[in-house]
């Protein structure tokens, strides 16, 4: 069965803007002001903290594609979102294995 994988890119008029305000005990918390959200992450180096933001909103992004809401979500805030789907090239592929044959798994690549 062939299937075909497509990547989804989201732009934001005007960009999301995060601020980080540190915490206590390695914690810190990244605000967005425009989602009226924040999310509690590592306090890291800001590279790892974006890192952070970024995974946690692909999560949302996620449940908010899979029960349809992505763009009511977006626009209950005021917020434009461009969405563009394109087809993965079979370059553009990674696979990556899971060994479950252990008790504590590595992932290959």
């Amino acid at each position: 069965m062939d299937m075909l994988l497509t990547k989804r890119l989201l732009t934001f008029d005007a960009p999301l803007m995060w601020r980080i305000q540190p915490g206590e005990c390695g914690q810190a918390l990244a605000v967005c002001d425009q989602l009226d959200m924040s999310i509690q992450i590592d306090a890291g180096t800001p590279a790892q903290q974006d890192q952070q933001i970024a995974e946690a909103l692909t999560l949302l992004y996620d449940d908010l594609n899979d029960s349809g809401e992505l763009e009511q979500f977006f626009a209950h805030y005021g917020i434009k979102v461009t969405i563009r789907d394109s087809i993965l090239k079979p370059s553009e592929i990674s696979v990556a294995a899971l060994d479950v044959s252990q008790p504590t798994a590595e992932v290959g690549t």
